[in-house]
């Protein structure tokens, strides 16, 4: 818990600043070669026996990396980097923690070989926040050289590089996902019947292509048509027509089963696909759903005729069935309309 004093030191931009480090999406992953390889350098370069790429968090200080240290994060309020992150601008140099009076209290500093020297050059974020230190640390008393500290505010700058690209790179990656995710709306619309959201029969093409690669048996394709259905186009007009369509379609979709499709074949006609469904099962949905169609709430009673067939064993695909369900449809027409008929035996 954090007093009062505790977040004024924090500063105005806190919010801005823990929404930047957020934007990094870094907190909690795995380490990193081209992190750790920094620290090593870091820590080489100024004869450091510890060094660290230290990210602030709201409550704690989290280690990306970290050379000579065997824990990966502490609180908050005992870090050293949350102090050298309130000037983005400028080091934090701690020759002596013993003498400093901001740490000299701090358990890190008061533990038998604790912290005595620290220095640590802030990462800055794309967008200008202070998220983090690259520091080096180490138990006894010290200074770094001129040439020292040059070299850590470079090795600084290459981690804030690396973090800019994990956001861009974060960036294409949901630019990407976006675009696919535009991509399969977009196909998905080029397969639908943009009236009944139904499959549409460029959907219905592509499924029959597949079919013919793997059909699966047993298996029965149905064709629908509606009874004189341009006399109630011309008499009731089409926006009545297109009701009765999209009535239709929402039937068939509530009948179907999860494997099944409906497609609008064209016009008032669909055309059903029941894999795992013999001869006798497609009968009975259709009777099903002629008894839903006779309790429509349509604008004007309407009913269907339609014709079904099963694919044979050896049939490539379903075409040759769909030939034999439309040819049922006709004679169920021929027979008197609001009939299901199925085809003829060879």
């Amino acid at each position: 818990m954090h007093t009062s004093q505790e977040s004024d030191a924090r500063g105005a931009d806190e919010a801005p600043r823990q929404a930047a480090l957020d934007r990094l999406h870094i907190l909690d992953t795995v380490p990193e070669q081209a992190y750790d390889d920094l620290t090593r350098v870091a820590a080489a370069v100024c004869d450091a026996p510890m060094a660290l790429v230290s990210l602030i968090d709201r409550d704690r200080q989290w280690f990306k990396s970290r050379y000579g240290l065997d824990f990966a994060q502490t609180e908050r309020c005992i870090a050293f980097c949350d102090h050298a992150i309130r000037q983005p601008g400028k080091n934090l140099v701690v020759s002596d923690a013993r003498r400093d009076p901001r740490f000299h209290d701090n358990p890190l500093v008061r533990a038998g070989q604790g912290i005595r020297f620290y220095a640590g050059v802030p990462l800055v974020s794309p967008d200008g926040f202070a998220v983090g230190t690259l520091c080096v640390l180490d138990s006894r008393p010290r200074r770094l050289s001129r040439l020292q500290m040059d070299a850590l505010e470079g090795l600084a700058r290459q981690v804030s590089r690396l973090l800019e690209l994990r956001v861009r790179n974060h960036e294409l990656r949901e630019a990407l996902a976006e675009r696919d995710r535009l991509a399969q709306q977009l196909a998905k619309l080029a397969s639908t019947d943009a009236l009944t959201l139904l499959r549409n029969r460029r959907a219905f093409d592509a499924l029959r292509r597949d079919q013919r690669a793997a059909p699966t048996l047993p298996l029965t394709v149905a064709m629908l048509d509606i009874d004189h259905f341009k006399d109630i186009n011309d008499t009731h007009g089409h926006g009545v027509g297109d009701q009765i369509l999209r009535g239709l379609a929402d039937i068939v979709r509530g009948v179907l089963r999860r494997d099944d499709e409906a497609v609008r074949y064209g016009g008032e006609e669909f055309a059903l696909v029941l894999p795992g469904t013999a001869g006798e099962g497609a009968r009975t949905l259709l009777e099903r759903l002629r008894e839903r169609v006779a309790t429509l709430p349509a604008p004007v009673p309407f009913t269907f005729s339609a014709g079904y067939a099963e694919v044979r064993p050896g049939e490539q695909g379903i075409d040759a069935a769909l030939a034999r369900a439309d040819a049922a449809l006709y004679a169920a027409k021929a027979n008197g309309r609001d009939r299901i008929e199925a085809a003829a035996a060879d």
